[in-house]
């Protein structure tokens, strides 16, 4: 019986740990992560890197889109992309807990940047990773979430439908 008591405090401690660590990366919406404030204008940029192989090599070619700056949610491409990003779900890595950061890496094989301005205004950077991660940039740092499948791919086709191609060069905006 004293056996099972010594066991108990440490068992329930690990209970409690680990149900605060579910509920801390439970699915949230935007909403969540911006708090009561609202997209009053926002710019995205997509890219994409894709690798050829050949017989002398491999060439690395960049395909880079953007949206004009200064959308509101009330434009056609900015109720599109502002409706994808309420539509999604958020959940928060335990990284976090730790405070923000000054880097965070993704490794991806293209990314979707989108420059929210908020009506309380604070500005915030997201950066959708082509695998699932989201960065959200805020003024104290970086902050690493997961976002749903599939959030990735239809933010880029948004972008890609009606952004503008970036020459290669990029000397020359569209």
């Amino acid at each position: 019986m004293a056996k099972w008591r010594r066991l108990l405090l440490p068992a329930a401690l690990l209970a409690v740990v680990i149900a605060l660590g579910l509920w801390y990366t439970r699915a949230r919406s935007l909403d969540a992560i911006v708090g009561n404030a609202e997209v009053v204008s926002l710019s995205a940029l997509y890219n994409e890197a894709t690798l050829t192989i050949t017989d002398g090599g491999s060439v690395a070619d960049i395909s880079v889109w953007q949206t004009g700056d200064g959308l509101t949610p009330d434009d056609p491409v900015g109720a599109a992309l502002t409706a994808a990003l309420e539509e999604g779900r958020y959940r928060a890595t335990l990284l976090n807990l730790a405070g923000p950061r000054d880097r965070l890496g993704q490794e991806t094989s293209g990314t979707v940047q989108l420059s929210l301005a908020l009506d309380n205004g604070e500005f915030l950077s997201l950066t959708f990773g082509s695998g699932g991660q989201l960065t959200v940039g805020r003024a104290d740092g970086l902050y690493a979430y997961t976002a749903d499948r599939g959030q990735y791919d239809t933010l880029a086709a948004i972008i890609r439908i009606h952004g503008q191609p970036v020459p290669a060069d990029r000397s020359q905006r569209p």
